[in-house]
């Protein structure tokens, strides 16, 4: 599918996604933990609240954030060495 649509304020636009370029996600290492009841967390863009079963991600700036259980087994794979 090359073409998606994109919201700006109230005004829809189409996005033409074979003028975009690639890009790859880097690796970085994160520290995350598995809460099994709901949780709340103050970062930059305010107060989010996560659910139970969501992970809560700690960025390499320390930036903190809640990720869904699903999103996360999608995206991150556990380290088990020093890297």
């Amino acid at each position: 599918m090359n073409k998606s649509n994109l919201i700006i304020g109230d005004v829809v636009c189409r996005v033409d996604w074979s003028q975009g370029k690639r890009y790859r996600l880097r690796p970085v290492i994160l520290l995350a933990m598995e809460f099994n009841h709901p949780f709340g967390v103050e970062n930059s863009e305010g107060f989010i609240l996560g659910q139970a079963g969501d992970y809560l991600v700690r960025d390499p700036a320390g930036e903190m954030y809640p990720v869904s259980a699903e999103v996360f087994h999608e995206l991150y794979e556990e380290v088990t060495s020093d890297e």
